[in-house]
């Protein structure tokens, strides 16, 4: 039966071939093929990495699964009717379930069609077992490959994210209230990024830790400064580097910058309207950090409280 997440085959092709013509516009495929891949946390600065590469060298197509999201067909109505479990990502929701299949879908097939046309690439994956089948399916295509993975004190990242969630939000709200488009490009990005289990810590390690016996070159920077942290030396082991980093306590220039950063999460937090039945949540049962009682408001006060100790 069709429902409010069906994506037609035919719709799916469309998607790809227009995000495949906004991507390559101006690039051409090259005989020596080169893939950089991004990856770490959320937050890590990713972004601002792929934007300085892109500067270096222009003929590369950047590809990034996260794209897909705002790509998803009428994405910003099904946010509206299913805020809560689409933004902690809930494992249980169906609506979380076809949107990933939507976009893993959709970011496998264009980086696959890309990779066959021979173009440069800067790909953002996630840090998990499939990247490394992606490096493998990369030099099986004749491609050099290079990992960049992006870590940061853990307070800092957590700060990017509220920051770039609230003013998502922010962007949500204006287009609820008809000043942006009611499009993908104007939801927030996930708030369960906020929060790194130890878990994902530890796989994070283990494919760190697998990456350069596959033959890629890997780096591990601080996304925030661009101070490489570990650079292939003998001495090092790259997961150890990027769990000290992560733990690290903040410099006292760190420290002022992130004092300046919740001083602006603070006074945008208070341009947010927040409407109780636009952002009420679903009908099934919530993690805790979602809860209807607690309430969105009180529960971005908490965070930026916490940020601020």
């Amino acid at each position: 039966m069709k429902n409010e997440f069906d994506v037609s085959p035919l719709k799916k092709k469309m998607i790809q071939e227009e995000y495949l013509k906004k991507v390559q516009r101006g690039k051409t495929p090259t005989k020596e093929k080169h893939l950089t891949i991004l990856t770490g946390l959320p937050g890590s600065g990713k972004t601002t990495m792929s934007e300085k590469l892109l500067k270096e060298d222009k003929n590369q197509v950047v590809l990034g699964s996260d794209d897909f999201y705002a790509l998803f067909p009428n994405i910003f109505e099904l946010y509206k009717k299913y805020p809560s479990s689409l933004n902690s990502k809930e494992a249980s929701a169906q609506e979380h379930d076809r949107v990933e299949d939507f976009v893993c879908e959709n970011f496998d097939e264009v980086f696959a069609k890309t990779m066959a046309q021979g173009y440069n690439i800067i790909a953002d994956i996630q840090t998990n077992d499939s990247l490394l089948v992606y490096i493998k399916i990369a030099q099986e295509l004749g491609y050099k490959v290079d990992v960049k993975f992006m870590t940061a004190p853990k307070r800092q990242i957590e700060t990017n994210i509220v920051s770039r969630h609230m003013q998502g939000v922010y962007r949500f709200e204006q287009a609820l209230s008809g000043k942006l488009p009611q499009t993908g490009a104007n939801i927030p990005h996930h708030f369960s990024q906020l929060r790194i289990p130890s878990s994902y810590v530890e796989e994070i390690k283990s494919v760190l830790k697998r990456i350069e016996k596959q033959g890629a070159g890997l780096e591990v920077i601080n996304g925030i400064n661009e101070q490489i942290l570990y650079s292939g030396e003998k001495n090092k082991n790259p997961a150890e580097v990027f769990e000290q980093e992560l733990n690290r306590d903040l410099s006292t220039q760190e420290r002022l910058h992130q004092k300046s950063q919740l001083a602006k999460i603070r006074l945008l937090s208070k341009r947010i309207t927040l409407r109780k039945e636009s952002w009420k949540t679903t009908q099934r049962s919530q993690s805790r950090d979602y809860s209807a009682q607690v309430g969105h408001e009180k529960y971005y006060q908490h965070v930026i409280n916490n940020l601020e100790r």
